[in-house]
């Protein structure tokens, strides 16, 4: 009778001993994000942070996976895994193609907290970027507005004195800093066009039609893509690349900023981190400017606002401990700061999306002013249905007029008809 009673004894205790190690091991969230090199690394630093502090005592793991296409390939492959009931706990996804996730149920709807939290501390256009249906499904993480970025020793090597104001200045100080060698080869462009990133052409087309009082998208499904401002702005490009002021088949973007061979372009706040401060280039942070996107008449317009969500997917089956991770990383903590916005302002130096929160200490004061100025007038990105096939679609336009001459107004008419035919198609 002992024997039994201790082989029961036994059998209870190795029981308790498997309960308790499977109770303490934790629960696994897998989040998708976009980020790669040293973003990816120092972003990861941040979720072993939680996993090893309230994510230790909460019994929850974060395990982060890069996906690399953030735009409609993303969705692509979300939707891919909601049929095989494989979507991750958590996605960071382009505010772009928002609306189309949430049609087609990509989304958890967020606790009433969070939106709420959403709602109060986010500057509008972000807040508005993350709401569909009234429902506000994540937390805008970065933010980016449009601005001229100029060399200022190019500049006054020049003998212009400040940046330029309207389209007529953009023109003639594109000229004056072009340079050429003894045979007529360029050697210095005034200015340069983003070749190759549609993001940024359509930004760029969006913005400039708004700096003219038009709209590029009046309403959701439609464009004035062929209106006259959008046949004003192709041949004032036209112009550039035809005189040969501009980087049109000739330098690649990112590199002839640079590398000093290209005086001015439109191009987001993040490009002055990553693509110059992080670079070293001696010299060329302190002699880059900022400024407003020049307008038809010199009155500053408004920029794009845009950026990213984090949010919990539908798919998640652990939604309550997702949303507890969400809240750590983007809400505020008891000294009032937010861990993601510190982490999008300090570390990669980007625009703060949320209300209240300081500029990249990094910058410089005359940098902080300008974007400050900038964000105040900000208008958000258009929910527009299949956002990047009409994205293409403007991009293919600028190619086909600046790198090959194509007429601008065939070239803006027959960007419209396809623009219209996607929005018939998306209804």
């Amino acid at each position: 009778m002992k024997k039994v009673m201790c082989l029961v004894l036994m059998l209870l205790l190795t029981c308790s001993l498997v309960t308790a190690g499977a109770s303490s091991a934790p629960t696994e969230l897998i989040m998708w994000q976009q980020w790669s090199g040293d973003t990816a690394q120092m972003f990861n630093d941040l979720v072993d942070e939680y996993n090893q502090t309230d994510g230790a005592t909460a019994g929850i793991k974060v395990t982060v996976q890069q996906v690399e296409d953030e735009n409609s390939e993303m969705m692509m492959q979300l939707m891919a895994a909601k049929l095989s009931d494989t979507m991750p706990d958590i996605i960071h996804v382009a505010q772009q193609n928002y609306n189309a996730m949430a049609i087609n149920g990509l989304f958890a709807e967020p606790p009433k907290d969070v939106q709420d939290f959403i709602k109060g501390n986010y500057f509008d256009a972000n807040a508005d970027l993350a709401e569909y249906n009234g429902v506000y499904w994540g937390y805008p993480t970065e933010n980016q507005c449009m601005a001229l970025i100029y060399n200022k020793q190019l500049f006054a090597d020049a003998g212009i004195k400040e940046p330029p104001k309207t389209w007529d200045e953009l023109r003639t100080d594109a000229k004056l800093l072009t340079k050429r060698d003894s045979s007529g080869e360029l050697t210095q462009c005034g200015f340069i066009f983003p070749f190759t990133f549609s993001e940024a052409m359509h930004t760029q087309h969006i913005s400039m039609f708004w700096g003219a009082g038009d709209e590029l998208y009046p309403t959701l499904t439609s464009t004035n893509v062929a209106d006259e401002t959008g046949i004003k702005l192709l041949e004032l490009f036209k112009g550039m690349a035809g005189d040969g002021s501009t980087n049109a088949n000739w330098l690649n973007w990112d590199d002839c900023y640079n590398n000093g061979k290209g005086a001015m372009m439109m191009m987001d706040p993040w490009f002055l981190k990553l693509n110059i401060y992080d670079k070293g280039i001696e010299g060329l942070y302190e002699n880059t400017g900022v400024a407003f996107l020049p307008t038809p008449d010199g009155k500053p317009g408004p920029s794009m606002a845009r950026g990213f969500e984090m949010t919990v997917s539908s798919g998640s089956k652990h939604q309550d401990e997702a949303w507890a991770f969400l809240k750590w990383l983007n809400q505020k903590d008891d000294k009032g700061v937010s861990r993601m916005q510190t982490f999008m302002t300090e570390k990669i130096a980007f625009l703060p999306s949320m209300k209240g929160y300081d500029m990249p200490s990094l910058w410089l004061p005359e940098w902080r002013d300008m974007y400050a100025q900038i964000l105040a007038i900000a208008k958000n990105q258009p929910k527009l249905a299949d956002y990047d096939a009409v994205q293409n679609s403007i991009d293919n336009m600028k190619d086909n007029v600046l790198l090959s001459s194509a007429d601008p107004t065939e070239a803006a008419k027959a960007s419209e008809a396809e623009i219209n035919a996607i929005f018939a198609e998306k209804g």
